[in-house]
């Protein structure tokens, strides 16, 4: 017979696996979202290089689109060691500009996917 600390000490650990299970899948759609590419096309920069700009202007309240994916590769997600907090987001700097100038994909997408992260963390509570 498991004492009641024991039954606390095993939903906490469903519930932190749960919300490690939420925070991926999310990243996972916030990648998805900011992977639609944006027509470019290719410029040349003030020292010789070489730089993508888009070819149309961005349409406003829509998510970023994609010239080079480096939005894209930082968007990651991180767990409190306690496992009550889950973290997921960018470390861009030029992300909070776009998410100032309408076009906020994180926010967007979480109020979007609220009922599948629910579901998540529901279902690995009552698996455990």
């Amino acid at each position: 017979m498991r004492t009641p600390e024991q039954i606390a000490e095993e939903v906490e650990r469903a519930a932190g696996r749960g919300l490690t299970a939420a925070a991926i899948f999310l990243s996972g759609r916030i990648k998805e979202v900011v992977s639609v590419p944006a027509p470019r096309k290719r410029v040349k920069t003030k020292r010789g290089g070489i730089a993508y700009r888009a070819a149309t202007p961005a349409t406003p309240g829509a998510p970023p689109r994609k010239l080079t994916g480096r939005l894209r590769a930082s968007i990651g997600y991180e767990v409190a060691v306690d496992g009550k907090v889950a973290r997921v987001g960018t470390n861009m700097i030029y992300a909070r500009r776009l998410i100032a100038t309408n076009h906020d994909f994180l926010t967007n997408v979480l109020a979007l996917e609220a009922p599948n992260l629910a579901q998540i963390v529901g279902e690995t509570l009552g698996n455990s």
